[in-house]
């Protein structure tokens, strides 16, 4: 039986295919009816917490996701680097609960870490300093006052000017440094470490003290259609949704 289902990195966009296709993801979720729904993170390819900039194509998949929220299903989000205060706005509806960097959840048997996973590279300097600024509470109590279209304008000229700041450190899978990540997660009592950001398909399996714990990356739903499947015993699989279902 199907406990959870966890995707990331959806980057929905104005006019763009994908949103129908993740509406009927959504429509799948609901027959199926798992008991939690984590998005990990960049569900838009930019979305801030205010509602002067709520964007007309946002709303629908809104609407889809307090849905799932009204028939009973945990909707859980953990914000990504596209993501801009959300909690303000989006706690408690359409989402249970909203993370800024991560959440340590109960799956199943499995004791779960889930974050999006761009603070995973710690030598990552000027991303990590890009993300503190843009996420100032002074930044965020600024764009309430700004009139809607200027404050969409500043925002997406900051969000362009500064979306290539961990650019460098994406262009490859950073393999040994995501190992050492989960691996420092695990010791502390973690079951598995759930991300996404990276846009690419991972699973790697540790054995710590005589146990096996699980890295699970999550490639990106706009991408591949691929979504981690959880039972209620606690294994985990990818899945790939088919739009034609």
């Amino acid at each position: 039986m199907t406990y959870a289902i966890a995707v990331a990195d959806a980057h929905l966009d104005n006019l763009d295919q994908e949103l129908a296709h993740f509406l009927s993801f959504l429509e799948s979720i609901q027959k199926s009816h798992p008991h939690t729904f984590y998005i990990l993170g960049d569900l838009f390819n930019f979305w801030v917490g205010t509602p002067k900039m709520q964007l007309p194509y946002q709303v629908p998949v809104i609407k889809a996701l307090q849905t799932l929220r009204d028939n009973g299903m945990l909707v859980k989000y953990v914000e990504g680097n596209r993501d801009y205060f959300l909690s303000p706005l989006y706690w408690k509806a359409p989402f249970s609960d909203i993370a800024s960097e991560q959440m340590q959840e109960r799956i199943g048997n499995l004791r779960v870490y889930l974050a999006h996973g761009d603070l995973v590279n710690v030598h990552d300097r000027p991303y990590r300093l890009w993300r503190r600024i843009s996420r100032n509470r002074m930044i965020y109590t600024g764009f309430k006052y700004l009139p809607r279209s200027v404050a969409l304008r500043v925002a997406h000229f900051f969000e362009h000017t500064f979306r290539g700041t961990n650019r460098k450190n994406k262009s490859a899978f950073p393999v040994k440094t995501c190992e050492t990540y989960a691996r420092n997660l695990l010791q502390t009592g973690y079951d598995a470490v759930i991300l996404g950001h990276f846009h690419e398909e991972r699973r790697q399996e540790f054995s710590l003290n005589g146990q096996k714990k699980y890295l699970y990356v999550l490639p990106a739903w706009r991408e591949t259609h691929t979504y981690l499947q959880i039972s209620d015993q606690g294994a985990c699989s990818f899945r790939k949704f088919s739009i034609n279902t």
